[in-house]
Formats: C-alpha cells, structure tokens, sequence
C-alpha cells in the first residue's frame, strides 16, 4: 500500500518534483500536486499522510511532525510572493488576499501591522485569472501567478524582502510534514527524493527554459531549499508572531 504525498505545484517544487520522477519505479509513494490551501486540506482530511503545507498551517497543531532537510524558503526576495498595486503601500487601504495561500496571507497581515504600520481592510479571493484593481486597492498574489501578472501594477513589494527587512531573518515558505505513525525509513526514503532533486537544480535549469521567470535566478537566488537552523528559527519566528497577531485581532 502506497503512502500519499501531497505537494505544490507551482515552479518552486520543480527541484522536489525533480527528484520524485527520478524515482517512481517501486517507490512506495502515491504523489498529488495541489495548491498550498488544498495540499493543507489533503493532510487535514486524511488523503494525504506527508505533505509539504504552507508554515502557517502548523499554528496550533500537534497532529504532525516536521520531517526531511528541506522547505521552500527565502533569505531575502523570493520574487513570487508578493502584494502588488498602482499606489505605494502607504496610500492602501483594501488588500485582497490569494485564496490559494495561508501563510502569505498571514505573513501580509503581519507586515501591515508591524512592518508598515497600517491598518487596511482585508478581502479574499481568487486572483488565479487575475484582478482588476479599484483605487487603494492591493493584490496578494503567490507562486506563477505573480510572474503571470506583475508587469500588469505599478508597485511590487516582495513579501520575503520586507520580512527580512523587519526581522532579519529567513522566511519559510511551507514544510514538509508527516502523521506521526510515518516510520523513520520511509522519511530517509522522501529526503533521499527531494536531496536529489536539490543536488541536480543545474540539470533542471538546462533542460528547461521559461518565457516568463529565469529559472536559473528563481531556483538557484531567489529560493533557498535547505531547512537549516537559521531557518527553523526564521520559522518559530513567523509562529509565535502570527499567533499573538491572531490572539490580539
């Protein structure tokens, strides 16, 4: 019986996904490519046992256990993460939150509060086909869609950027996760996968070209891999931040 893997498909899992086809001759894995809200709600549910989740998803959860060396992360920009706007970040006053995301919504709230100091209304939808934006009106937008949409506002502020900028620190993304019940051996195995995956980003860059995003800056500059201590604690940061956010509004 094949365990079920939940992971983002977005170009930012192209390394981890990498590795997954290296190996899909007995692989004891059953892999779903979800967007980060879904590859929560797959873990949630049940249908998937290991999944790699948006960060926010482990605020106030005990059902899992953090496992493999490797996250989605950034030390500074991460260019698909981001609010866009036609107006500064000082004349907003309505941000429209992706309804793909959790951790990015979360993270936004934080900046507004924090960061920029502002107090904004906020709205959910789906931006996946894009938005028009009225008047002091600001869009998140997470993953392909900002490489999609960018050049469609005057003003781009990347949200890993501006964490940095706030806390110095790293920012997670989202982790791998697992039930509790998850044996050590098959967790060796999926570190094995997503090691190859990151060992071979060169590969991947000369095979395949992208018309809208350099591969080889997003994958190799913009997107950090391993889940380092520096990292985690850029994690527990973003967590106990979020969570007196949450208890304060």
């Amino acid at each position: 019986m094949k365990i079920n893997v939940a992971m983002v498909n977005y170009k930012n899992t192209k390394p981890f996904l990498f590795g997954f086809n290296q190996f899909v001759e007995n692989t004891p894995f059953r892999l779903s490519l979800l967007n980060p809200a879904k590859c929560s709600q797959a873990f949630e549910n049940g249908n998937a046992d290991i999944a790699l989740v948006p960060a926010a998803f482990l605020e106030g959860r005990s059902d899992y256990k953090i496992i493999t060396d490797y996250c989605i992360g950034a030390n500074g920009p991460v260019n698909s993460v981001a609010v866009l706007s036609n107006q500064p970040i000082d004349q907003i006053e309505t941000v429209i939150l992706d309804n793909h995301s959790l951790t990015s919504n979360r993270l936004v709230k934080i900046l507004f509060d924090h960061h920029w100091k502002r107090e904004v209304d906020f709205v959910k939808r789906d931006v996946s086909q894009g938005i028009e934006l009225p008047p002091n009106h600001a869009v998140v937008m997470i993953g392909d869609k900002v490489f999609e949409q960018q050049d469609h506002f005057q003003y781009k502020y990347d949200l890993s950027e501006q964490w940095k900028q706030m806390t110095g620190m790293p920012f997670v993304f989202a982790v791998w996760i697992a039930k509790k019940d998850i044996s050590e051996a098959l967790v060796a195995k999926l570190n094995e996968y997503l090691q190859y995956g990151v060992d071979n980003i060169n590969t991947i860059i000369e095979n395949e070209s992208d018309p809208i995003v350099d591969l080889k800056e997003y994958l190799t500059v913009n997107l950090k891999y391993k889940l380092n201590s520096e990292y985690r604690l850029g994690l527990n940061n973003f967590l106990e931040t979020y969570s007196i956010q949450e208890t304060v509004h």
